[in-house]
């Protein structure tokens, strides 16, 4: 992406590219390999012990368990990731770190 030394240019590029989602919507196809790795990676849970307890705990907070997960990555629609673009991406919300 950038380094400490682009910093303000790592920034602009990733605030267009987020105004550009806001403003076209994310493609369908895209969206839809989105979903499909989505969900894959959360079968992959699944297949450890620790993963499933570690992520149950995450979860916790938002009175969730796995199976909610699963059901909502599954069931995400398009203009549901789109209205939450428009509503959660701001630059007067923006902050740059930069690691040296």
């Amino acid at each position: 992406m950038g380094s400490g030394e682009q910093a303000e240019e790592t920034a602009e590029l990733l605030l267009t590219h987020w105004k550009r989602l806001k403003q076209n919507g994310i493609d369908e196809n895209h969206f839809r390999r989105l979903q499909k790795k989505a969900v894959g990676q959360t079968l992959r849970l699944f297949q450890s012990i620790s993963a499933i307890g570690l992520t149950q705990i995450e979860l916790t907070p938002f009175d969730a368990d796995l199976s909610d997960l699963f059901r909502l990555t599954k069931e995400l629609h398009k203009k549901d990731l789109e209205k939450l673009l428009q509503n959660t991406i701001a630059q007067d919300k923006m902050v740059l770190s930069v690691m040296r």
